[in-house]
Formats: C-alpha cells, sequence, structure tokens
C-alpha cells in the first residue's frame, strides 16, 4: 500500500500526518504534532539572531537548523517505519509555504522583520525537506498553501470546494483534533500521494 506525509510547519513544531491507499480513497495511518525544536534553543532563531554581529548570529541559526534537521529526520524516520509496520510503503512528503522567497543574505534577512519570519518558516521546511530527500530518499513535493486545494481538487479531478469538503471529513472519522494544521497536512500527504511519480 501506497503512502505520503504530509506536514505543515510552525516555529519549533509540525503537524505530521501520513495518508495510504489508493488515491481515490486513501485513509490517515497515522497523526501526530513532532517537535523540530530543542530548548533551550530558541524556536525563532533571527528573531534570537537580531542586533548581534554576523558571526554570532550565524552560529545561533546553524545550531537551531543542526538541532532541527536531527529531529526532522529522526521523526520523519519513525513515521516511515510505523506505516510500515502498518503494511505501507512511504514513498513521498509534502510541505507547503513559500517557495525561494527568503534571500541568502543572513544580513539582509536580519534587517527585514519580514524576512526575519520567512526565514523561520523556510529553515524548518528545508530540514523537514532534506530529511525526507537524503536521508530517506522521499520523492518532495513543494506547494504554496494558497493553492493546496485547487491543485488537489484538479489530481483528484473534483473542484477545490470538493477536495477541502473531502479533507474536512476526515475529521469525522478521526475525531478532534482536526485543525486547519491537520486539514492541510492531510491534504498536502494526498497531493503526494496523487503523483504519478511517487
Amino acid at each position: 500500500m501506497k503512502a505520503a506525509i504530509g506536514v505543515r510547519d510552525h516555529s519549533g513544531w509540525a503537524a505530521l500526518i501520513v495518508v495510504a491507499g489508493p488515491i481515490d480513497g486513501p485513509r490517515v495511518l497515522i497523526r501526530r504534532r513532532i517537535s523540530l525544536n530543542e530548548p533551550p534553543l530558541p524556536r525563532q532563531p533571527y528573531h534570537a539572531a537580531e542586533g548581534l554581529d554576523i558571526a554570532r548570529a550565524a552560529a545561533i541559526v546553524a545550531r537551531v537548523e543542526a538541532s532541527a534537521g536531527a529531529l526532522a529526520a529522526a521523526a520523519l524516520r519513525e513515521a516511515v517505519h510505523e506505516a510500515a509496520a502498518l503494511g505501507a510503503d512511504v514513498c513521498g512528503l509534502a510541505v507547503g509555504g513559500a517557495i525561494g522567497a527568503v534571500p541568502g543574505d543572513l544580513g539582509r534577512i536580519l534587517a527585514s522583520h519580514a524576512l526575519l519570519h520567512g526565514a523561520e518558516g523556510e529553515l524548518y521546511r528545508r530540514v523537514l525537506v532534506a530529511a525526507a530527500a537524503e536521508d530517506l530518499g522521499l520523492t518532495v513535493t513543494r506547494f504554496l498553501q494558497r493553492d493546496l486545494y485547487d491543485v488537489l481538487g484538479a489530481r483528484l479531478g473534483a473542484s477545490a470546494d470538493g477536495a477541502k469538503t473531502r479533507v474536512a471529513n476526515f475529521g469525522k472519522l478521526l475525531g478532534p483534533p482536526w485543525t486547519s494544521d491537520e486539514k492541510e497536512a492531510t491534504a498536502g500527504a494526498w497531493l503526494a500521494l496523487a503523483r504519478p511519480d511517487t
């Protein structure tokens, strides 16, 4: 049984969902919240680095990224193994968020409040993508959150509203919590499952 993971990241944590089965009627196998931050490291490293000299700022960001990368790899590996024990072969990972919107220049990021937020989001998405693609060999699907249900609907031969309703219906079977984070992670996982190359 083919499966895919969807994540909805936040600063320091993410909602993780694994869906498996046929494209027209998959089921949720796993749902959980995973930690991507290990205290006392800051959850928002770019905010913590604001006002510091570039060398110290870069060191903070690097420490948080390394730690988040290890946590992401462990969480994804655990989800893949748990899915395998349930008879599912995880082939892909879906991660939402802006793609390529953050410059690589740390000084420029630290000088812009908007870029601080963007860089933090991208840091957590980057470690999830690296853990999936490099550590586990999964096919990665990136999507813009605002387009998620349009793209999923098109893959399923349904409207965006139809796709949204189908994702919402999983919550009736699973019970709470079924927040927008779980829904988006589920829609992303379903999108990754529907890729012809996964």
